[in-house]
């Protein structure tokens, strides 16, 4: 029986780790090496916060390449993925619930092929496999305070390497209310260590960028203009300026994107829609109207960024509702995300021709390429996935609401639901900043997939076993007595 145990532990570790490593090594190359944000953590831009760029010069320093840091950056993830999975089996999941959950992690090729990259993702799942271990102490050992320490600092530390992680910290706190309600809790106490390992890492953050820039640039400029010219697509825009410079802007941005407005109100298909409106915001961030944002900088005398920061929330407050729709459409595209063939192979043609913006600057040949395998596949899997993950989020609002009007929730309760709440709770929560704060990118879906999967596989498992065949979920059966 023991020899059984180990065997089926092993398998449930190592068949996923390497299976993670055989698709890094042979899958087909997703990613080059260097994206288009890679020279700014190289260089350490102003703009960028301090840990990844530290990480990569430290690294320079002692002589590593950015192909010997790519190395490094898969071997720190298998490492934490490996360990990951070790404490799920020992405290969470089944064997074959384990060695599901490894699997689909490995198979999604998209994600581990990002750890050869440089970018932040080469950091920020690693940490997410940390900060996932420490959500499981936490709650296999709810007397103890250590684990709500790693989890704080965890959470800091990932907002210190990209701000849209404020979401770990925020779905930890989504799912407090769960565990402060056991007869074990010491709310004050966790509360307090949870603050303090939060503000450590930000502390550390800010200690390492004064070292190397005496200013922080921001990125908000880019952001919020962005969003305003999207919103004059919306077709109940009103118009913010009457005279001035800045009504002189937001006539060049309209006038800009006239070709844009009409293809959104001709385009009748929701997922096509949203998939280029993300496209439409990324090039107004970077491309649109530049000498008229240069023209109205000079005529004010102020920085172009200050000018795209303060167009930007103005049309923002007059535009609540234009707002509103963007987001809900960015945040619909984080689970579409999928090419314009994959949606004609998947029967969603359209006739409507794209805005002339987002045409490719080189013309395309006569060759028609078909969508790939993994495209067909992916689109329609993460769509799917985007349905259940809402699913377990309204679920988790309606199991924290009976937590509060209740005396006390026993311990196994806490084992069983803070994992899958947590982890809905992280997941979702990074998505919608995404969505409302950013612009929707296939990449930011990776740093919610390993925590919205697990909370899918722990619910499952929750059904199969606790409702259906009426057993109690693995580990429950010790925990209220530690």
């Amino acid at each position: 029986m023991k020899y059984k145990i180990l065997l089926q532990a092993t398998l449930a570790v190592w068949f996923p780790s390497i299976l993670a490593i055989l698709v890094i090594a042979f899958g087909p190359r997703l990613y080059p090496l260097l994206q288009p944000d890679s020279g700014g953590y190289i260089s350490f831009a102003s703009s960028r916060t301090a840990i990844y760029p530290i990480f990569l010069q430290t690294l320079q320093n002692i002589g590593c390449s950015l192909e010997t840091i790519a190395f490094l950056q898969c071997v720190l993830f298998v490492a934490s993925f490996a360990l990951l999975l070790w404490v799920l089996h020992r405290h969470v999941l089944t064997f074959y619930m384990t060695a599901l959950f490894g699997s689909l992690i490995a198979l999604n090729i998209y994600l581990v092929q990002a750890q050869v990259t440089i970018l932040t993702e080469a950091l920020t799942l690693p940490l997410s496999n940390l900060l996932i271990i420490a959500i499981v102490l936490a709650a296999r050992h709810p007397k103890s305070l250590s684990p709500w320490l790693g989890i704080g600092f965890l959470c800091g530390l990932g907002m210190a390497i990209r701000p849209a992680f404020l979401a770990l910290i925020l779905g930890v706190v989504f799912a407090l209310p769960l565990y402060l309600r056991t007869k074990h809790a010491a709310w004050l106490s966790t509360l307090s260590t949870l603050a303090f390992g939060f503000i450590a890492a930000l502390i550390l953050e800010y200690a390492l960028y004064s070292s190397h820039h005496e200013e922080r640039n921001s990125l908000l400029g880019l952001t919020l203009f962005g969003k305003a010219a999207i919103m004059t697509t919306d077709p109940h825009y009103n118009d913010t300026f009457s005279s001035g410079p800045y009504n002189q802007l937001e006539t060049a941005v309209k006038n800009a994107f006239y070709e844009a407005k009409m293809w959104r109100e001709a385009e009748k298909n929701i997922l096509r829609k949203v998939t280029r409106l993300a496209e439409l915001e990324v090039h107004a961030q970077y491309q649109l109207v530049r000498s008229d944002l240069k023209i109205a900088a000079k005529s004010m005398d102020i920085s172009v960024s200050e000018v795209m920061q303060e167009y930007g929330k103005k049309v923002f407050l007059n535009n609540p509702g234009a707002y509103l729709r963007t987001s809900v459409s960015h945040y619909l595209d984080l689970w579409t995300t999928a090419s314009q063939s994959a949606f004609d192979a998947l029967g969603m043609k359209t006739n409507v021709p794209i805005p002339s913006m987002l045409l490719p600057a080189e013309p395309e040949t006569d060759v028609i390429r078909p969508p790939s395998l993994i495209s067909i596949i992916v689109t329609p899997a993460f769509f799917i996935m985007g349905v259940v993950s809402f699913g377990l989020l309204l679920l988790s609002l309606l199991h924290l609401t009976k937590a509060l009007t209740i005396s006390s929730v026993k311990s196994e309760t806490v084992h069983t639901k803070l994992m899958w709440i947590t982890m809905t709770g992280i997941g979702q929560a990074h998505l919608f900043l995404i969505a409302f704060i950013n612009v929707s990118t296939a990449r930011y879906l990776l740093s919610s997939y390993p925590f919205l999967l697990l909370a899918i596989v722990i619910y499952s498992q929750y059904l199969l076993t606790e409702v259906l065949l009426r057993k109690p979920l693995k580990g429950c059966d010790s925990i209220s007595e530690q």
